[in-house]
């Protein structure tokens, strides 16, 4: 049963996106968000955007045949992430994962029409040693070959110890040879931070937080970056920005190789 008299992060999203699989309680929630941070629709349909991009680009210069989207949310308007990846290689496997009952609920819809894609329900507080488990079994995500974990937005909704574990452990279970996705909303203005972070956890029953780009960027020290750490929405672009503004968010983050 989904409680829709409570917003979801997930259902935000889904709002900010262009989606419908939202409420009332969602819209005004959104509409504080849109009150504190009015580029937010830009941040996250052009973060989806390059998500998109990026999955193809994985598949078709780097050959990479499995993915995991952990935090995935609502399907977005238009072509999935596993679509874009099955696109160029057919028989990608693709592995999401959440814990809102709506998301699962799309999810399972979503396995009727795809031999090649997998729904898990996890609490990601706990890190992804399940996640990898359930992944695994029947073969369908091989733990020995290259893949991509995408961490878009989640840590947004994890503590930093959770944040620490989650990635750690999906750094030490990834195959050599495979790419780690991972961005976030951070802020450069501190007192931005701690009011996003504030009003995230007032309006969102799983909370929220806004870090400063310095503490995103830690999350893949010692890794060697394809993509260079900076706004997610010039990854691709000759005009990439490894600056945060001054004043309100963005999605940051970067692309690295697992040793």
């Amino acid at each position: 049963m989904v409680d829709v008299s409570q917003p979801s992060t997930a259902r935000i999203h889904d709002l900010f996106r262009g989606g419908t699989d939202n409420y009332e309680s969602d819209q005004i929630a959104a509409l504080r968000i849109h009150r504190l941070a009015s580029t937010t629709e830009e941040v996250l349909r052009g973060a989806r955007r390059v998500a998109l991009r990026t999955v193809r680009h994985l598949a078709r210069h780097h050959r990479i045949g499995q993915f995991l989207d952990l935090g995935c949310g609502l399907p977005d308007v238009g072509v999935q992430l596993h679509e874009a990846a099955q696109k160029v290689r057919r028989n990608t496997r693709f592995v999401y994962v959440d814990r809102d009952p709506m998301v699962l609920a799309h999810g399972g819809m979503m396995l009727e029409t795809n031999d090649h894609t997998r729904v898990i329900k996890a609490d990601l507080r706990d890190g992804a040693a399940g996640v990898f488990t359930g992944a695994e079994e029947g073969g369908f995500y091989h733990l020995d070959q290259p893949g991509a974990a995408l961490l878009g937005f989640i840590l947004d909704e994890l503590d930093d110890a959770d944040a620490d574990r989650l990635v750690g452990d999906v750094r030490a279970r990834l195959a050599s040879g495979s790419y780690l996705v991972l961005y976030s909303l951070v802020s450069a203005d501190q007192q931005f931070c701690r009011r996003a972070t504030a009003l995230l956890n007032e309006l969102v029953p799983t909370g929220g937080r806004v870090r400063p780009p310095g503490h995103v960027a830690g999350f893949l020290t010692g890794l060697k970056r394809t993509r260079p750490l900076g706004d997610v929405t010039t990854w691709y672009s000759p005009q990439h920005h490894a600056t945060v503004p001054p004043t309100g968010w963005i999605a940051y983050g970067g692309i690295a190789r697992i040793p």
